[in-house]
């Protein structure tokens, strides 16, 4: 009697790396969305606690203000520097 077994474990190891590598990339902005959603409920509790305002206008008023602190900084804090420079 003769067992012949034949392996591909080269491939599965390479398939496995590459679905780990996914995962990680999901997991880490999962994550990382999750922590952001954390923090603007914190920050929206912090300024209701602070002020008399509703939760929805919180929101909408601290979504609007990320929007446009993501919008501006790059360009805005190149261009500055570039002025200062420039002076």
């Amino acid at each position: 009697m003769q067992i012949n077994i034949r392996t591909n474990f080269p491939d599965v190891a390479k398939a496995l790396g590459d679905v780990q590598d996914k995962l990680a990339s999901q997991v880490l902005a999962r994550s990382l969305n999750r922590t952001i959603e954390q923090a603007r409920t914190e920050m929206s509790r912090l300024i209701r606690a602070e002020y008399n305002l509703s939760a929805s206008y919180v929101r909408e008023r601290l979504a609007h203000a990320l929007r446009m602190a993501s919008a501006a900084a790059p360009t805005s804090l190149h261009s500055r520097h570039a002025r200062c420079r420039a002076v």
